[in-house]
């Protein structure tokens, strides 16, 4: 059991000290490869670093150790470039600020391309640490064979704006070999090209049916507008018939008062004609009592009578004259009637009050009859425009929900779309003197500028797609990457590069009407001369004695569905010819306002920039985007607009 006991003790101690010696081996190798840091900082070229105040080194990683050997390496090399260093720490990629030199812990590798893609914009040069994605590495500190090498891709450091010194490579270090990435990438897409020919004809379809989603999106998105317009008109009539419903609401509460006060009303009247015919029953009895007595006193007085005759008759000796007798019927006559025109006008008046009640009481049960059904509608109404507002809000959550996918899709779109245009902060970190006004109609646009350097070759492009949003977008990316492919092999002639451009729009867009209008600019520094080609684009310039000069392209479209063959023609001037250059699409003079609705038009365009040629070129270009805003006087934009202008005077500076 000791001798147990003993060798697990033994096991143990053996296991710590090798866990011990690869930590130890692995901390001397991440305090080399921080040494490695000032080596490549100091055999690397950084354009106006003069101008800064200190010199930044950014570390990316959690790693407290690994800052703190940074930090130590300032403590021996307290100034980069004869500027202070500093130290910034980032935890996150997009906590990453503008650094000369970003250190990226090998824990964020596989971030590279994110952190390539919010470092494009600045001169920033990346040291990876080993990193197996070599598309994003500008320099990389791996282990070979028991140290420490390095490797670094020139394609990607230039691409920055930086320059590597002939020391860097005399010291070590291996050039990451991009022709064989690059072959590779394009065995792969050759492999894939054949595999699309072998596939045409679904590839056909896929196409129609791209064009057919994208009408779709379209479509959909005019008839979402549509939808949402309707909805807007229905939600006002909802409004308004809530607010005819709360005034008729109102009114059936103030009819159910006034029925109430009705019925109240009835129901008093009711026992009003109950006790008036009870008082009817009664007057009737005692008109009947009446009768009576007036028949009992009528057969009494015919009885006197009869008996006055007699008497009479018995008496005549008594009576004196025959006119007595006649007078004293002609009394008797007299009171009867009287009695009897008393009692015939208080039996009308029962019965005309009778008739009126009754009249009255029939009134008041047809128009109970009627409040009754009104409520009835009322209430059926009503809850028909409950069953409607349901409905609707449920219509309008969907579309909302859907717009809103809609809406997300483009917006995207729209952030990958404007990640492939030039970094016009690097643009003019080259060179002074350039500037361009670029507005989208939609989110997604059909126009796009372009900028390439090669060689001493410094190439502009404005191209104006057909269409606009979805599908002018996805022309565009076609024809940046297509133009980017065509110059990266070598091509350089204008006229060349418009007639290969052609061939691969052509191409790739079979049986497509669609296709786009360019102006193409190269500037050679060796030979000191610009040379224009178009394709219904314009060269526009001021010559050496201030005077506006125009060069129309050819009248040919790039695509359009037709021959594949096409002949560009290249114009060349002299440096010395051209003062300052312009190139735009038709969106800006194309642009309808002013004072009666009218184009823009070409010729104001042109008497802009007679008007502001003493400017400088970003002054001009102000100039420009604020006639643009005037020009359209409350009225919508037509189309996507590009302008681009270039002074020259800087490059003739650099150059001589």
């Amino acid at each position: 059991m000791m001798n147990l006991k003993r060798l697990l003790y033994i096991f143990l101690f053996l296991l710590i000290s090798i866990t011990a010696h690869a930590q130890i081996k692995k901390a001397d190798a991440s305090t080399l490869k921080i040494a490695f840091l000032s080596h490549f900082i100091k055999n690397i070229e950084w354009r106006n670093v003069n101008k800064q105040k200190e010199f930044s080194i950014g570390y990316l990683g959690n790693n407290p150790a690994t800052l703190s050997k940074i930090k130590n390496l300032l403590k021996v090399h307290p100034r980069f470039q004869n500027l202070p260093a500093r130290v910034y720490h980032f935890k996150t990629v997009k906590s990453v600020r503008e650094v000369n030199c970003l250190f990226v812990d090998e824990k964020y590798n596989n971030k590279l391309d994110k952190v390539d893609l919010h470092t494009t914009n600045y001169s920033t040069l990346l040291v990876t640490n080993d990193a197996i994605d070599k598309r994003y590495v500008m320099v990389n500190l791996y282990e070979h064979n028991g140290s420490i090498a390095f490797e670094y891709n020139k394609a990607n450091i230039y691409g920055r704006g930086l320059s590597i010194l002939p020391e860097l490579t005399l010291r070590g270090g291996s050039e990451i070999d991009v022709a064989s990435i690059y072959r590779k990438v394009k065995e792969e897409i050759g492999n894939a090209l054949d595999s699309l020919e072998r596939e045409k004809n679904k590839s056909m379809k896929f196409q129609f049916q791209i064009k057919s989603l994208v009408n779709d999106i379209e479509e959909n998105t005019q008839r979402l507008n549509t939808q949402k317009l309707l909805i807007e008109e229905q939600m006002k009539n909802i409004a308004k018939q809530k607010r005819e419903l709360q005034k008729t609401n109102q009114e059936y509460a103030e009819t159910q008062e006034l029925l109430s006060k009705q019925e109240a009303e009835i129901q008093q009247r009711k026992k009003e004609i109950a006790e008036q015919e009870s008082e009817l029953f009664n007057k009737k009895k005692l008109v009947a009592e009446y009768t009576r007595k007036i028949h009992l006193h009528a057969d009494k007085i015919e009885a006197q009578q009869k008996e006055l005759v007699n008497q009479t008759i018995q008496h005549k000796k008594a009576i004196n004259t025959k006119e007595d007798v006649i007078q004293l019927q002609d009394k008797i006559i007299w009171v009867i009637g009287i009695a009897s025109i008393f009692i015939i006008g208080l039996l009308i008046w029962i019965y005309k009050e009778y008739q009126d009640k009754k009249e009255r009481n029939q009134v008041l049960a047809e128009q109970a009859i009627i409040i009754e059904q009104n409520n009835k509608k009322l209430a059926e109404h009503s809850e028909e425009l409950e069953t409607v507002n349901q409905n609707l809000n449920t219509q309008n959550q969907a579309l909302t929900t859907a717009n809103k996918k809609i809406e997300d899709s483009i917006s995207y779109a729209s952030y990958l779309q404007k990640s492939i245009l030039p970094n016009l902060k690097y643009i003019k970190s080259s060179f002074t003197g350039f500037s361009v006004f670029y507005r989208p109609l939609d989110k997604l646009s059909g126009d796009f500028y372009f900028y390439a350097n090669r060689d001493n070759q410094l190439f502009f492009a404005v191209v104006d797609c057909t269409g606009h949003s979805v599908p002018g977008a996805l022309l565009s990316m076609l024809g940046y990457d297509s133009l980017n492919q065509i110059i990266a092999d070598g091509i350089y002639e204008p006229n060349t590069i418009l007639n290969i451009l052609h061939k691969k729009v052509t191409r790739s867009l079979q049986d497509v009407q669609d296709g786009m209008d360019i102006s193409l600019c190269r500037i050679d520094l060796n030979s000191k001369q610009i040379t224009f080609a178009g394709a219904k684009g314009k060269f526009i310039y001021f010559d050496e004695n201030q005077d506006l000069q125009i060069v129309k392209g050819n009248r040919q479209s790039i695509g359009g569905g037709e021959g594949v063959k096409r002949d560009y023609t290249n114009h060349t001037f002299e440096f010395s010819q051209v003062l300052k250059f312009y190139m735009l699409s038709d969106g800006y003079y194309d642009q309808f306002g002013g004072l009666h609705d009218r184009k823009l038009g070409i010729k104001r365009f042109y008497k802009i920039l007679e008007e502001t040629k003493g400017l400088q070129i970003e002054e001009q270009m102000d100039k420009i985007s604020s006639f643009f805003d005037q020009w359209k006087n409350g009225y919508h934009q037509v189309d996507d607009v590009t302008v681009l202008g270039i002074c020259l005077d800087h490059i003739k500076k650099t150059m001589s």
